[in-house]
């Protein structure tokens, strides 16, 4: 965004009396980050939103050295309500059950899952690879990943692989509209429509809305070739939205759940206040903020809008 100040993670500014000190976490939003604010003495610790177990997870050891005993950490709790099992521990254990699915199933697989959820992607992506099928993701997500790539070379695509890019008819007007249409000719090897889709091969994993998903999954299924479906996000997304009972029936079999969250469970939050040891720790982000004091020392507990003279 033009006049949009930004930062870079261990590169301290300024803002007034407050030196603001960003660190690059493991999450699945790509570039999440804590922050650590100095001001009269006082040291504040803030996490984010992060988690232990991704692709990144190594970038939680150097905050753990660079942060370390502030007067205030103010930490998320995500997971502490029970909803976010640790079926699958990390990032790679969901890659190599979604190629297990693949190898036991003919089947194309329909996969439910964030497109912002840049680590998912990757292990899609490396699924893909790893059982010869072809990716197919929506032009958001193939032009968020190229944005990214400024930032991290090692994300897909790359050249000559197994990437194709759908073209939604709402997205394209978008881009076009916005940043022209260039951006079509720049994925136009890779584009993919429904005259181009063999409907009669297994050979595809789709990560696409769920309108897609349920167009495409009729084709398959008209041709005698019921698909796959893979559900690899929270799962009170499909509490909240019947749309997927409704593809679920459309392709007689139920979503399968291969997700790891997105934040950091019980046993990586434990490590990461042993680690840094604030002097108080203050849950946020969290529907368990009583429960705190049952996992780590010395919490204090903060009602919305509560105070905490430090």
């Amino acid at each position: 965004v033009a006049g949009c100040p930004t930062y870079q993670p261990g590169k301290a500014f300024t803002i007034g009396p407050f030196k603001i000190t960003a660190f690059l976490m493991d999450h699945s939003a790509f570039g999440a980050c804590s922050i650590l604010v100095d001001v009269g003495g006082k040291r504040i610790f803030y996490t984010g939103d992060f988690r232990g177990h991704g692709r990144k997870s190594h970038v939680n050891d150097h905050v753990v050295r660079a942060v370390q005993r502030p007067d205030v950490m103010l930490m998320e709790g995500t997971t502490l309500d029970d909803g976010h099992p640790a079926t699958f521990p990390d990032e790679q254990s969901v890659e190599d059950e979604v190629v297990r699915q693949i190898q036991e199933r003919n089947a194309p697989v329909f996969v439910a899952g964030s497109g912002s959820n840049i680590d998912r992607i990757v292990s899609l992506y490396r699924a893909a690879r790893r059982t010869g099928r072809e990716l197919v993701i929506d032009l958001y997500q193939a032009y968020l990943l190229d944005q990214l790539k400024e930032f991290s070379q090692g994300l897909p695509p790359h050249t000559g692989d197994h990437l194709r890019v759908y073209y939604p008819h709402a997205q394209r007007n978008t881009v076009v509209s916005q940043l022209g249409d260039g951006v079509l000719r720049q994925y136009h090897s890779r584009h993919i429509n429904k005259a181009k889709i063999d409907f009669n091969s297994p050979n595809y994993i789709f990560r696409l809305s769920n309108y897609f998903t349920r167009t495409f999954a009729m084709e398959f299924v008209a041709n005698g070739m019921p698909p796959h479906l893979v559900y690899s996000m929270w799962q009170g997304y499909r509490d909240q939205q019947p749309v997927f009972d409704k593809i679920a029936e459309l392709a007689g079999s139920d979503w399968k759940y291969i997700h790891t969250s997105g934040h950091a469970y019980t046993h990586t939050l434990q490590q990461f206040v042993e680690g840094i040891r604030p002097k108080c720790l203050v849950p946020v982000h969290t529907l368990r903020g009583d429960d705190f004091s049952r996992y780590f020392q010395n919490v204090i507990r903060l009602d919305n809008g509560g105070m905490l003279d430090v």
